[in-house]
C-alpha cells in the first residue's frame, strides 16, 4: 500500500517506473559498497607502496574511517532532506563523495587518504539516509520491507562486480586509479537523480533545528519497536562490516588463495542478492516481523556452526566447509537487516529523513567500532571472526525480543 502519493514532478521530469525506481535505490545504495568492495584489491599495493609489512592491518584503516564518515553523514543530511526535499540533499552528498574520492586519489600520505575517505563516508551516508527517506516517504509496512528487500538485491549484485574490476583497475593502473573510478560512479548517480521525483511534499517538511532531531530522538525511544529494531541492528551491522574489512586477508592469509578473493566475494554476494530477491517476494504474505523471528533463528544456527567449524579446527579449518557455513550467515544477514530497518522506520514515517539518519548514524557507529575492534583481534585464524558473530546474534537477539514485546508510547504517522 502507497502511504503517500509522491510530490508532482516538474514537466521536465517524467515519473520512472517501478523498476527504475528501485534499480536507482538500490544502486545509489550500493555507492557505500561499491567504495569498500571496489578499493579492496589495492590493499597489498597500498601497503607495498607506503612500505608496510604483507599482512599489515594499518589498511583496514581506510575501511573504518569511511564507516566512520557514513556515520556521522546521516544526521545533518537527514535533517536538512526533512526541510528541502530529497533530491536537493542526494546531488549534494554525491558532491562530497566525488570530493572525497578524488582527494584520496591525490593524496600523499596513508594518513591523508584516511581523511579523505571520512569526507567520501559523510557523502556516501547522506546518499544511504536519502534513498532510505525516500522509500518511507511512499511506501510503509510489508510494502516498506518489500521495496527495501528489492533495492537490497541490486545493492548486493553490485559488489559481485566490483572486486573483480577492483582487480583489472589495479593490475592496468594505480591503485588509485580505483578511487576515480567510485567518484565516476558517483556522478552517474547525480545524473540519474535527475530523473527522480521529489517524494517529500512541502507541506510534509520539517525546519531545521536541534528540536526537530530531540523530538524525532524521543518518538524513537518511546516507541518499543523503533528503538528495539535500531538497537538490534547494530551488532549485525558491526560484524558485517568486520567481514567487509577482513575478508580479503582471511580468504588470502588463512586459507592461502589470495588470488580467489574476488571471485568468492562476488559469489558469496549473489547468494546474499538472492536472499534479499527472495525476502522481497514473501514479506507480503509472511508480514515483517514474523520474517525477522523466522529467519533469525536460521541466521543464529548459521552463527552457531560457524564457530563449530572454526573451533573444530582450531581456527584453520578446511576452505569449503568454512565458506559454505559464511554464506549461510551472509545470506540470512541479508534478509535480516533490510526488514530490520524497515521495522524500525514503521512508526516514524512523519520524520523519515531524521528518523533514518538516526537508524543509519546509530548502526554504522557501533558497526565502525565493532568492526575496528573485531580486525585488531585478527590472529591469523577465523576464531576471532566467527566468536564474534555468534556473540552479535545473541545480543541482537535479544533487542529482537524486546522489539517484539509490543509498543511503548505512539507515534502517529
Amino acid at each position: 500500500m502507497t502511504a503517500t502519493a509522491d510530490a508532482g514532478p516538474t514537466p521536465a521530469v517524467r515519473t520512472p517506473s517501478r523498476a527504475e525506481y528501485r534499480a536507482f535505490i538500490g544502486i545509489a545504495m550500493a555507492s557505500a559498497a561499491v567504495s569498500i568492495d571496489l578499493v579492496l584489491p589495492a590493499f597489498a599495493r597500498i601497503r607495498r607502496d607506503f612500505g608496510l609489512p604483507a599482512g599489515s592491518a594499518a589498511t583496514a584503516g581506510l575501511i573504518t574511517a569511511f564507516f566512520l564518515g557514513l556515520a556521522c553523514g546521516p544526521i545533518p543530511f537527514g535533517m536538512v532532506s526533512d526541510r528541502y526535499g530529497r533530491r536537493v540533499v542526494l546531488r549534494a552528498s554525491c558532491l562530497l563523495f566525488i570530493i572525497g574520492a578524488i582527494a584520496a586519489a591525490l593524496a600523499p600520505s596513508l594518513l591523508l587518504i584516511k581523511v579523505a575517505r571520512f569526507v567520501w563516508g559523510l557523502g556516501a551516508g547522506g546518499l544511504r539516509v536519502t534513498t532510505t527517506a525516500m522509500i518511507r516517504d511512499r511506501y510503509e509496512g510489508a510494502d516498506m520491507a518489500r521495496e527495501m528487500s528489492f533495492a537490497m538485491t541490486v545493492f548486493i549484485l553490485v559488489p559481485v562486480f566490483a572486486p573483480v574490476l577492483g582487480a583489472g583497475v589495479v593490475k592496468v593502473m594505480p591503485w588509485r586509479g580505483a578511487f576515480v573510478v567510485c567518484a565516476l560512479f558517483a556522478v552517474g548517480i547525480a545524473v540519474w537523480s535527475l530523473r527522480m521525483p521529489e517524494t517529500l511534499p512541502p507541506e510534509r517538511r520539517q525546519p531545521v533545528s536541534a528540536r526537530q532531531f530531540v523530538m524525532t530522538a524521543g518518538i524513537i525511544g518511546r516507541n518499543r519497536k523503533a528503538l528495539g529494531y535500531t538497537l538490534a541492528a547494530m551488532p549485525l551491522f558491526g560484524v558485517f562490516s568486520s567481514y567487509l574489512a577482513s575478508s580479503e586477508r582471511i580468504v588470502g592469509d588463512v586459507f592461502g588463495r589470495a588470488s580467489w578473493f574476488p571471485f568468492v566475494f562476488g559469489g558469496t554476494a549473489v547468494v546474499m542478492g538472492a536472499a534479499s530477491l527472495v525476502s522481497g517476494r514473501v514479506v507480503n504474505r509472511v508480514g515483517v516481523e514474523r520474517l525477522i523471528g523466522r529467519v533469525f533463528l536460521a541466521y543464529s544456527a548459521a552463527c552457531v556452526g560457524l564457530v563449530i567449524v572454526a573451533v573444530a579446527a582450531h581456527g584453520r579449518p578446511a576452505f569449503w566447509p568454512y565458506l559454505l557455513v559464511l554464506v549461510a550467515v551472509l545470506a540470512t544477514h541479508n534478509v535480516l537487516f533490510p526488514n530490520m530497518s524497515a521495522a524500525a522506520m514503521q512508526p516514524v514515517g512523519h520524520v523519515a529523513g531524521t528518523a533514518a539518519a538516526i537508524f543509519a548514524t546509530a548502526s554504522t557507529a557501533v558497526g565502525a567500532i565493532v568492526g575496528s575492534r573485531i580486525d585488531a583481534a585478527f590472529d591469523d585464524t577465523v576464531n576471532p571472526f566467527s566468536w564474534a558473530f555468534l556473540i552479535a546474534a545473541a545480543v541482537s537477539g535479544l533487542l529482537v525480543l524486546y522489539a517484539r514485546g509490543g509498543t511503548r508510547g505512539h507515534a502517529s504517522a
